[in-house]
């Protein structure tokens, strides 16, 4: 358990750049978010990796990996909610179940396709099932499992029903949040599962049967119907939109709690590079803006939009690995809380082991001894997991881009990005981003910024995520003064800096490619 330690600190003459004058709203503003799930982070975790995600071995056999535990009940600890995990995605949409008897050696065979990056397809046991949906999940944690619908032979259905009845099995009625039926079925006629004409409304009628099988012939035995399906899953936002396939025929029965669809948003960007991408609030701004026709639409039809796969994905070679760097985590407090402000509600970060921009990886491999790690951008997921808090009350979130004074960076990029966390609808938090790159080379600069919020508070506490190398460190990270080690495990206290609030202003100081996260302290 973390412990805290403040240090009140004078105003210090440092090495000074653009500063900045914030001034949030006391109270909620009418621009804000609708209320955001406090797991508001969660995960997708590719249908290859699960199991090394779920286990590790041990003498006596498969374990629950401990790796994946801790860091799981670190944010579960941070909100008191844990993370909705989504089992699935193109290997899961191309998966054949076999018993036991057929496939006794392994639980899970892979099979790879020369020029397919991903695997071509999977077989698996029902042990794997038993296996690795094991009770030592954190306490509340619900999943998503993604059942195929790319085959479509003779034995498609009863294989699809066949791993939905074993995965339903070894979830357990309480900790089952949904099914999804296919992949990114958008895709499908240029992958060659479906003719160069597939429409949406072939896949529509696809997707109502399977569904009904589904709810006939595994949820309804189980006591359990109504809507109990994630819908679409596309790829990107393109002419197969949510708002279309909702005008359609595919929630008549009620079979939708949400839909989603999967955006690797840097794969929209010409250059992969910090300044680009990464961290260019312009460039977030633009790729999250592009699921608003779809959240609306969804909104209208009384369903939820997640965002069902996402990543902090480099087109083309990422030679400098900045997929796993300090700047991929202040990406990933940018996305994440612009993706709430405009009502994404579950955001599941994508894992596989070797996946660059996973937040960790949970094995060991032949060719890297010390691959099982905790990546940089978990330290983003945990920033985001603490600005959502444990308020059981409604937690809106506001972009505060209108309310904060220009600042650029020498390359004219906006320099600070905010954001403000409400509790039931009073000024809670402050999450701040320093775009401003720095790589570790001479004198970090640090800005001053002045937060106007009012004589309703009489203090602040914060805690800065930085690492002393810069925006291209990978490893050497800290939030609040902690590291998590390669165990999953926290060193170090939290360290808390705080400053009085004077006639309604505090003034913090913050470095280049820094972020806080600053508590107001009521008056």
């Amino acid at each position: 358990m973390l412990v805290h330690a403040f240090l009140v600190l004078p105003f210090l003459a440092v090495a000074i750049a653009a500063d900045v004058t914030i001034s949030p709203p006391a109270s909620v503003p009418d621009y804000a978010s609708t209320p955001v799930p406090r797991n508001l982070i969660s995960f997708g975790i590719a249908a290859h990796s699960f199991e090394e995600y779920a286990v590790q071995s041990s003498s006596s056999g498969p374990v629950p990996n401990t790796l994946t535990i801790h860091l799981l009940e670190s944010l579960t600890n941070s909100t008191g909610v844990a993370p909705l995990i989504r089992v699935g995605g193109t290997s899961g949409d191309r998966a054949t179940f076999l018993l036991n008897s057929e496939q006794p050696d392994h639980t899970i065979k892979i099979v790879k396709k020369p020029g397919f990056q991903l695997p071509f397809n999977i077989t698996l046991n029902q042990r794997w099932f038993t296996q690795n949906f094991h009770n030592s999940w954190p306490k509340g944690t619900k999943f998503i499992f993604d059942v195929p619908l790319a085959r479509k032979d003779s034995l498609a259905v009863e294989n699809m029903v066949r791993g939905a009845k074993w995965a339903l099995g070894a979830i357990t009625p309480a900790r089952f949040q949904a099914f999804e039926v296919g992949n990114e079925p958008n895709l499908y006629a240029g992958q060659d599962f479906r003719k160069q004409t597939y429409t949406l409304d072939q896949y529509v009628t696809e997707w109502r049967n399977r569904a009904q099988v589904l709810r006939e012939r595994v949820l309804q035995p189980k006591g359990l119907g109504g809507a109990q399906f994630q819908g679409l899953t596309f790829s990107k936002f393109d002419s197969w939109s949510v708002s279309k396939a909702l005008n359609t025929d595919l929630n008549k029965g009620n079979f939708l709690q949400s839909v989603a669809e999967h955006e690797y948003p840097n794969d929209r960007n010409i250059a992969g590079s910090l300044n680009d991408s990464l961290m260019n609030h312009a460039a977030i701004v633009r790729n999250v803006s592009l699921a608003q026709g779809a959240v609306k639409a969804a909104m209208a039809h009384n369903v939820s939009f997640a965002n069902g796969e996402v990543g902090a994905n480099i087109p083309g070679k990422d030679d400098l690995g900045l997929q796993h760097t300090l700047g991929s985590a202040l990406w990933t407090i940018d996305y994440s809380l612009y993706s709430a402000f405009i009502n994404i509600k579950h955001i599941h970060m994508q894992q596989a082991q070797g996946f660059a921009f996973a937040a960790w990886w949970p094995q060991n491999t032949k060719s890297n001894s010390n691959a099982r790690s905790v990546r940089a951008n978990f330290y983003g997921l945990k920033f985001v997991a603490e600005a959502m808090g444990t308020h059981t009350g409604p937690v809106r979130v506001a972009s505060l881009d209108r309310v904060t004074s220009v600042a650029k960076t020498s390359d004219g990029r906006q320099q600070f990005v905010a954001y403000a966390i409400y509790e039931s609808g009073k000024l809670a938090r402050i999450a701040l981003i320093n775009m401003q790159i720095w790589l570790g080379e001479g004198t970090r600069l640090t800005s001053t910024v002045t937060l106007k919020v009012g004589n309703g508070f009489k203090s602040t506490k914060y805690r800065v995520l930085t690492a002393a190398q810069g925006a291209r460190e990978h490893n050497a990270l800290k939030f609040g003064g902690v590291h998590w080690a390669d165990s999953g495990l926290p060193s170090g206290t939290w360290s808390f800096k705080t400053q009085n609030v004077v006639n309604g202003t505090a003034k913090i100081q913050l470095g280049a490619s820094e972020a806080a996260l600053i508590d107001l302290i009521p008056a």
